[in-house]
C-alpha cells in the first residue's frame, strides 16, 4: 500500500458517519467479516455480528448536469447516480466528487463539451478511466487556460506573446506521460525527465497543446488589445483609430 492510499484510507475513516461509509473503506481491504464492515465491530470475545448484503441499487435513473452560456456546478453533499450526464455548450460544468454520495461500487460520467469544458474532481486514490474527444474543446482546456493566464499575471507577458509561449499537455489522469512543445529549453526537459516525468516532445507551435485567440480591454486608456495564437486559423487585426 502506497502512502497516498494510506492518507486516503485514514481520511475516509475519519470522516466516516456511517456505517456504509465505513464500507467503502473497508471493501478493498483484506479481513474477514465481509463486504460490510458490521462484523468488525464485534466485542472481543464474543461472535461478530453477521455482515448484512451489500445494497442493490434498482434506481436506473440517469443525473443530467448542463450549462448552455452559463455554469453549472455540483459540489459538498449530493448523490451520484451509476450514470450522470454532463453537457457544456459554450459555458462550464464542474463535478467535485470528494464528498459526494456515490450509489454503487463504479460511476461512469458521459461529458460532452462544445465550445465549453466539463470538469471532474475525484478523490485522491480513486481509479479513473478516460476516453473521449473535444468539439472545439477537449482534455486540455482548463490546462491551456492556465498556462495563459499565468504568462500573463505571473511573467508580465501581454496577451500575444502569452498565447505563442511553448505549453504542455496532461493527456490522463494517471502516469506520469507528458506532451511538450520542443522549444522549452532543453535543460528545463531534462529537468523533468530527471524528476521521473515521461516527456514526448511535440513541434514548435503544435495543435495538440490547444489554441485560442483573446481579447482584453484597458480601460483607462480605452484601448482593445487582440491575440491570435500561431496553431491555429484567425489573425489579431488592429482597427483604424478613429472607426
Amino acid at each position: 500500500m502506497t502512502s497516498n492510499s494510506r492518507i486516503f484510507l485514514c481520511g475516509a475513516t475519519w470522516a466516516a458517519r456511517t456505517a456504509g461509509d465505513l464500507g467503502l473503506v473497508l471493501a478493498d481491504l483484506p479481513h474477514s467479516f465481509g463486504p460490510e464492515p458490521t462484523g468488525a465491530m464485534a466485542i472481543p470475545g464474543q461472535a461478530p455480528v453477521p455482515s448484512r448484503p451489500r445494497p442493490v441499487y434498482t434506481d436506473q435513473s440517469t443525473r443530467w448536469t448542463v450549462a448552455v452560456l452559463s455554469g453549472s456546478r455540483r459540489k459538498g453533499r449530493w448523490r451520484l447516480r451509476h450514470q450522470t450526464n454532463a453537457v457544456a455548450i459554450m459555458g462550464g460544468c464542474e463535478l467535485d466528487l470528494r464528498q459526494a454520495e456515490v450509489e454503487g461500487p463504479e460511476v461512469v460520467i458521459n461529458a460532452w463539451a462544445i465550445m465549453g469544458g466539463v470538469d471532474v474532481i475525484v478523490p485522491e486514490g480513486i481509479a479513473v478511466e478516460l476516453t473521449g474527444f473535444g468539439i472545439m474543446g477537449g482534455f486540455n482546456q482548463a490546462q491551456a487556460h492556465a498556462q495563459f493566464v499565468s504568462n500573463i499575471v505571473d511573467y508580465g507577458m501581454n496577451i500575444q506573446a502569452a498565447m505563442e509561449a511553448a505549453r504542455f499537455n496532461k493527456a490522463s489522469f494517471a502516469g506520469c506521460d507528458l506532451y511538450i512543445e520542443q522549444r522549452v529549453p532543453r535543460a528545463v526537459l531534462e529537468g523533468l525527465v530527471k524528476l521521473g516525468h515521461q516527456v514526448q516532445t511535440l513541434g514548435d507551435f503544435s495543435d495538440g497543446v490547444g489554441g485560442g485567440q483573446a481579447v482584453m480591454r484597458d480601460y483607462k486608456a480605452g484601448v482593445n488589445y487582440g491575440a491570435s495564437d500561431p496553431r491555429k486559423d484567425g489573425a489579431a487585426i488592429p482597427e483604424p483609430i478613429g472607426n
